[in-house]
């Protein structure tokens, strides 16, 4: 009985410690995209010329910044760099495959970043979005 009861407090140990570890290590998301394009083709047909981004953010920003990102993580195009954000409020965006530089970028995938300075949050969403010839 006592190797029982004793196999019954390692385990309910166990699962507490468990779930201690998952939660250190699964941080609240906060940033919840919503309208994503796999892939844009900007050749002026009029279909998938620009990529429609809808997202939302579950803290509000008086100053985020809305970009988009390459495989470096550096700004490619800057949609918008200091925007009001509402909790959970919809905010749309359209991409029309322009670089900041200039002209269009570089065919390759890119990725939505979303900046919330006040509460030191930096998100890249993980799918990405492919810049294709037609």
């Amino acid at each position: 009985m006592r190797a029982t009861a004793l196999f019954a407090v390692i385990f309910a140990v166990a699962l507490a410690a468990a779930a201690l570890v998952m939660g250190s290590r699964s941080p609240e998301l906060v940033l919840e995209v919503t309208k994503l394009p796999g892939r844009i083709t900007p050749d002026g047909d009029h279909h998938r010329d620009k990529a429609e981004i809808e997202f939302f953010v579950r803290e509000s920003e008086p100053h985020a910044g809305v970009y988009i990102v390459g495989r470096d993580l550096e700004p490619i195009k800057t949609l918008d760099a200091d925007v009001a954000l509402e909790k959970n409020e919809h905010v749309t965006y359209l991409w029309d495959a322009s670089a900041d530089a200039g002209g269009q970028a570089p065919i390759g995938r890119y990725r939505l970043r979303v900046v919330l300075p006040s509460h030191d949050r930096d998100m890249v969403f993980p799918r990405r979005i492919n810049l294709a010839l037609p």
